[in-house]
């Protein structure tokens, strides 16, 4: 992949001082040391997030969940907004990259329903990268797949405790995914979408929290909401700037 440098362009720097780390936003996914997350608008609109790792040095895939047992690793060909992590050893930026490797391999098996919830019981093997449920009911989604796939490596995001409940604006989003699901020619989704209407409501982890995550600092530990909130605002302002440039 060319590598197009597009670090802060000015349509999107942030002049104020702030106590998280923009720098570690970029439009460059070469520049993400190995991972980072990713952040983009799907065709409603509504915010996704994904896993940017490097495969070589200037080959870069993205690892997202897009949908029920639908798990993507795909070349990256182009810019994207992705928040670098602050992993301060090499050595655990290449683990991370590795360990996106071991979870994409197991892409073929299909075997990730799509949930509202976030479970801390959803685990990916650290030697198989294969994905393991707590309960029957568990799942993922595009959000809780980045935060699921960062825990398992040795590195948490996020500190879910204490978050707070879905806001009206969530509730809509999960009221869609579910008609969406429910209205599926598929019965497998179909009847996901029935368990996932008992979840309406639940407390929602963001794709831009997730990233906003990604802004603190290391040594401070998972970030809490309020964190992941305040930062949140700064990737919607990148992401958005940046779509406009893009225009």
């Amino acid at each position: 992949m060319k590598a197009v440098r597009m670090r802060h362009p000015s349509c999107w720097r942030d002049t104020n001082k702030t106590p998280m780390d923009l720098d570690r936003l970029t439009t460059n996914p070469v520049d993400t040391q190995w991972v980072s997350v990713s952040v983009e608008r799907n065709q409603q609109c509504n915010l996704h997030a994904g896993i940017v790792h490097r495969t070589g040095e200037n080959e870069v895939k993205k690892l997202h969940f897009g949908w029920h047992r639908s798990l993507y690793n795909y070349f990256v060909t182009g810019p994207v907004v992705c928040a670098i992590p602050d992993v301060a050893k090499p050595a655990h930026r290449l683990w991370l990259a590795v360990f996106c490797g071991l979870v994409a391999d197991n892409i073929p098996k299909r075997n990730i329903p799509y949930s509202l919830k976030h479970d801390e019981d959803v685990a990916f093997d650290e030697r198989t990268g294969e994905v393991k449920f707590g309960n029957e009911d568990s799942g993922l989604n595009c959000a809780t797949f980045v935060v699921a796939v960062f825990r398992c490596a040795g590195h948490p995001l996020i500190n879910s405790k204490g978050w707070p409940k879905a806001s009206i604006d969530d509730i809509a989003i999960q009221k869609q995914s579910v008609r969406s699901m429910l209205d599926s020619s598929d019965p497998d989704i179909q009847q996901q979408g029935r368990k996932n209407s008992r979840d309406i409501g639940t407390p929602r982890i963001r794709p831009d929290h997730v990233a906003g995550a990604c802004l603190e600092k290391e040594a401070a530990g998972p970030a809490r909401f309020a964190a992941c909130e305040a930062n949140s605002a700064h990737v919607v302002t990148a992401l958005d700037s940046h779509l406009a440039c893009q225009a």
